[in-house]
């Protein structure tokens, strides 16, 4: 377990666990064959990506849900997948 486990993840907190970690956005965005941008976006809760944030959840060492809890608590309202 790492230290931010009892404690929201912030995009400043996601970036300082990465660098612990020894991994750079450029680096997670070079595997998935995304743009360092997109990483970027996803951190700071510009856009979502599951993929990516999966990934980045992985390389702290933590769970996707925990890490980006703003999207995956249960009681998030989604959009509908029907057209209005």
């Amino acid at each position: 377990m790492n230290e931010c486990d009892s404690q929201n993840y912030t995009p400043a907190k996601i970036q300082y666990q990465l660098k612990l970690a020894g991994i750079t956005q450029a680096k997670i965005a070079q595997e998935l064959g995304v743009s360092p941008m997109v990483v970027s976006d996803i951190i700071n809760y510009r856009k979502i990506s599951d993929r990516v944030m999966r990934a980045v959840a992985r390389k702290i060492g933590a769970d996707h849900r925990d890490v980006f809890a703003w999207y995956y608590r249960s009681d998030r309202q989604r959009r509908s997948k029907r057209a209005a």
